[in-house]
């Protein structure tokens, strides 16, 4: 990932209940039929307890510089600890994302609680499609080359 981007993720729980997170690191496969996000348990307690593979599962990307934001839309394929390898992609992300956050005037309290590179999950997402949500025109449009992967 080479911008800096905010990641928030959205699923649903047991009866439709809505689960929400925010990802500390993403890497997308060579071949682009995965996507792994990690995410906190200790921060996201709900949303990890309620995975289930197969589950859909929202991602946004939006670089807070400009406001550009796109959303991918996967299936859960797999979930469990984080390796050694993503400890330092999170560490890494963590990193860019507070300086970059730091030089738009947020403060480093306010970060403290956004960020948190610790207790990781590694969620294995299937995308299936991206949708530009810059706000203004062209908002929820698919994004072009965009397609359902192999």
């Amino acid at each position: 990932m080479l911008r800096s981007v905010m990641i928030t993720t959205a699923t649903r729980g047991p009866g439709s209940r809505p689960a929400i997170g925010r990802g500390v690191g993403l890497r997308l496969g060579e071949d682009r039929s995965i996507l792994d996000l990690l995410v906190s348990r200790a921060q996201w307690p709900a949303m990890i307890s309620d995975l289930r593979v197969g589950a859909a599962f929202a991602v946004t990307l939006s670089d807070p510089t400009d406001y550009q934001t796109y959303q991918i839309k996967a299936r859960l394929a797999e979930f469990g600890d984080a390796d050694a390898d993503d400890v330092n992609l999170a560490d890494s992300y963590v990193r860019r994302m507070t300086q970059t956050l730091l030089e738009l005037g947020v403060t480093a309290q306010q970060l403290a609680c956004w960020l948190l590179p610790r207790d990781l999950v590694r969620l294995r997402l299937i995308p299936m499609a991206v949708f530009r949500q810059t706000p203004g025109p062209g908002a929820g449009m698919a994004h072009a080359g965009a397609g359902t992967p192999a």
